[in-house]
């Protein structure tokens, strides 16, 4: 058992009732000379000893390890794996209920019949974490009513590590991806883009792969008649189809926020909720993006996926701290390196009235969201000028 674990033993109704009642047997056994009385006023102490003796020295021998999700997303339900050891060589743990702190919110314990001595139990149970951030609750309790139900007894501590490491053990808790119904629209056809690449390429030349000779059903137009006059049979010039450019996209979050105006944290979470909805469907898909934030003390634009894959953004945006900033110049300034980008989400903290023609004048064709109102208000870049048709309105 390590130091700061510690077991604490509760008298539960059962035992009050035989405490009171052992020496009242005494008494009355004495007092009636009654012999068979103080005897077993006698074996109700004993009992009570032993018993208290027992609860105490079954928890003393056991271990137990935790293993946790690197990262999980607020609000959404994961595993924990968690190791039960029973380090005594001489007398079984039974009737055993395992408390996580992590889980107590749930409401959720694990119930154990036993562990044999000299044996380990592999458990498992789920839990659900709310608060954006680093959780690193460590706490456990393990309670006990055996032998008789005469004692409670609980021993609390912190779960080890497999690796025997005294650091704690922390979840990064990410917002839980947000996608509106129109944002929605956009993703499903970028989708489209990623599955029908040629289509949204504008003057993208076919490269020449050979010829072939002529067959039925053939366009007449795409005989190439130098080399069938050479080769003396009409010959077909099949091409590659245009290869699509390396998609790339850019994601801003500002804080702006003007002087005056009442600062609202919640808009804050929810433009993290929808940030982490986009990065979830460019990790699903693979795509590169840009990424630059106002809330943190890091300013530099950062280009995902780095060595680190897509989780190094999603540890940003989990740390994010309410910082708001009123010159909305300085907020904007990671537009500047999102130009070469085939399409730039901007969300916002403040109304979209307050800087939306600012992003326009710096780069057109942005997608701004509003966490205020989080709907989508510009059309997609303009480069892909298919993506303005009828059914994404502003």
């Amino acid at each position: 058992m390590k130091p700061e674990d510690d077991i604490v033993l509760s008298l539960q109704p059962v035992g009050i009732a035989l405490l009171w009642g052992s020496p009242a047997l005494i008494g009355l056994g004495l007092f009636l000379f009654a012999g068979p009385l103080i005897l077993l006023g006698c074996v109700g102490l004993f009992l009570i000893l032993l018993c208290r003796w027992l609860a105490r020295i079954q928890l003393t021998g056991l271990k137990i390890s935790r293993q946790l999700p690197s990262r999980v997303f607020s609000g959404e339900r994961f595993t924990i794996e968690a190791c039960l050891r029973n380090e005594t060589r001489w007398l079984h743990s039974s009737d055993l209920t395992i408390v996580d702190s992590m889980a107590e919110s749930t409401g959720r314990s694990v119930h154990l019949s036993g562990v044999d001595r000299g044996s380990a139990r592999e458990l498992r149970w789920s839990a659900r974490l709310f608060r954006r951030g680093v959780n690193s609750l460590n706490q456990f309790s393990i309670v006990s009513r055996w032998p008789l139900g005469i004692f409670e007894a609980r021993l609390t501590g912190q779960f080890q590590s497999d690796s025997d490491q005294a650091e704690e053990e922390s979840v990064l808790v990410a917002p839980r991806p947000l996608t509106t119904e129109i944002l929605a629209q956009t993703l499903d056809r970028m989708e489209m883009e990623a599955a029908h690449p040629f289509l949204w390429q504008t003057g993208s030349p076919a490269e020449f792969r050979h010829l072939r000779e002529f067959r039925s059903g053939d366009a007449v137009k795409s005989i190439h008649w130098p080399g069938s006059t050479r080769a003396g049979r009409l010959l077909i010039r099949e091409n590659d189809p245009p290869c699509p450019s390396a998609r790339q996209f850019g994601l801003l979050i500002h804080t702006f926020s003007p002087a005056g105006e009442i600062i609202r944290n919640d808009r804050l979470e929810i433009a993290l909720r929808m940030a982490s909805g986009l990065i979830v469907f460019f990790r699903d898909r693979k795509v590169p993006f840009l990424f630059s934030a106002t809330f943190d003390d890091h300013q530099a634009v950062q280009r995902v996926p780095s060595q680190a894959g897509y989780a190094a953004v999603f540890d940003r945006i989990a740390r994010a701290l309410p910082q708001f900033s009123s010159h909305l110049d300085s907020a904007l300034s990671g537009l500047e390196w999102m130009k070469p980008c085939d399409r730039i989400f901007v969300i916002g903290t403040a109304p979209l009235s307050l800087w939306e023609s600012a992003v326009e004048k710096r780069l057109p064709g942005c997608v701004c969201l509003d966490a205020g109102n989080p709907i989508l208000t510009r059309q997609p870049h303009p480069r892909n000028p298919m993506l303005n048709r009828k059914g994404l309105g502003r």
